[in-house]
């Protein structure tokens, strides 16, 4: 098993059974797997989109870091 941990980003290597479709590098996907003989096999792969955080007019700051 390879993986790797940088800040709160997990990557690690997966086998595909069957190619994946309408998946890019960079996306967030969800991934359902198994392990097998050391080796992680993707069972289910599904692409997740993710929601930019909201920032309300009150939270937000200038440049000078003064409200």
């Amino acid at each position: 098993m390879n993986a790797t941990v940088k800040g709160d980003v997990e990557t690690m290597g997966f086998a595909l059974e069957k190619p994946v479709k309408n998946i890019i590098v960079n996306d967030s996907v969800k991934i359902d797997y198994i392990e097998k003989d050391g080796i992680l096999i993707a069972s289910r792969v599904a692409k997740v989109t993710l929601k930019k955080k909201e920032i309300k007019p009150a939270e937000a700051t200038s440049a000078s870091g003064k409200k």
